[in-house]
């Protein structure tokens, strides 16, 4: 190859890792040509000649031996979401539906997505539907917590003040919630 070709597709990969930076920032609204432009870079593929399964926590590693080593170098997408990604949620890792605070929720599939795609791709803001999630069930058990504890008169209202953060967030209605705090 030309010296000249090396340096136009050096120029691409430069601008290609800044998008992805700037993709990784987040903001307000992801337009749907950058979800295409990210796609179209996620799907280019690359050598790698690194074992992937050295330097990993238990955790990480009980998930990546869910599927076989690639003998090495493999060919793999620069970009990808992976099955390892995928952290899966047990039944006690979510609030009850018929909890009697009456708190609605909508529980994700998985406690957390790590794919690499699916982060990147967030159409608004910086936050999965799985953080999200999280965010508001910690709200719920300060609600919870805060109800169990004996407040002098003057300071009750410190109960409703983490319902009316969630009540913002999330538009949620938290007057049964507010009910049970008196």
């Amino acid at each position: 190859m030309k010296a000249s070709s090396y340096q136009t597709k050096w120029q691409v990969l430069d601008e290609e890792f800044a998008f992805v930076a700037r993709c990784n920032e987040g903001g307000e609204f992801m337009a749907p040509e950058k979800l295409v432009q990210l796609e179209q870079i996620a799907s280019r593929t690359w050598l790698r000649t690194l074992d992937d399964r050295i330097g990993l926590s238990h955790e990480e590693q009980t998930r990546k031996a869910l599927t076989a080593a690639a003998p090495l170098p493999v060919r793999e997408l620069l970009l990808a979401d992976k099955a390892e990604h995928i952290i899966s949620r047990q039944t006690n890792n979510q609030i009850c539906p018929d909890n009697c605070w009456g708190f609605k929720l909508n529980v994700p599939q998985y406690i957390h997505n790590r794919g690499e795609i699916y982060n990147l791709s967030i159409s608004r803001g910086t936050l999965t539907e799985e953080e999200r999630y999280i965010i508001n069930d910690h709200i719920v058990q300060t609600i919870i917590m805060l109800s169990q504890l004996p407040f002098t008169k003057h300071l009750n209202m410190c109960r409703k003040l983490p319902a009316a953060i969630m009540k913002k967030s999330m538009a949620v209605d938290t007057r049964n919630a507010c009910d049970k705090m008196k």
